[in-house]
Parts: structure tokens; C-alpha cells; sequence
């Protein structure tokens, strides 16, 4: 028995990021289930320092930049 299948020839516009315990990060390019592309697959490592410290910064940059952003947006040009 022969099915039709509903194939879509437009571009891949999707990107769907695969996180599984023990730091492994996969990055697939698709536009429907069947059509994915692998692009990477990394290792993430852990890192030291305490992780407050990223919050803090992350923080200071907001208290510094916030209104900036919450009146301009982050800027996406030359990306």
C-alpha cells in the first residue's frame, strides 16, 4: 500500500536544540518531522565559579542599560 505523503519544498526555518543530561547539546535544522538537519553536536562543560556571579552581572548590566533596552529593544542588526 502506497500513502501519500504532504512534502513541503520551501526552506528549513527551524531550529530545534536537543539538551540531554551529561551536557550533550544537539542543534537540528528543519522545516517539518523527516526533513532535519544535524548542524552540531557539542559537549557542554561545567563551569567553576559560583553561578550568582552571572546573575549579578546580568543584573548590574539591566540597572545600567534597561531603560535603553525596554526603549529600543536589543539591537538584532549585524548578526
Amino acid at each position: 500500500m502506497v500513502t501519500q505523503v504532504d512534502v513541503r519544498m520551501r526552506p528549513r526555518d527551524t531550529l530545534t536544540f536537543g539538551l540531554a543530561p551529561g551536557g550533550e547539546i544537539v542543534i537540528w535544522m528543519m522545516n517539518q518531522p523527516g526533513n532535519e538537519i544535524e548542524l552540531a553536536r557539542l559537549q557542554a562543560n561545567e563551569i567553576e565559579g559560583n553561578p550568582s556571579h552571572y546573575q549579578n552581572r546580568t543584573r548590574d548590566y539591566f540597572d545600567e542599560n534597561g531603560e535603553y533596552l525596554e526603549n529600543h529593544g536589543i539591537p538584532l542588526t549585524g548578526w
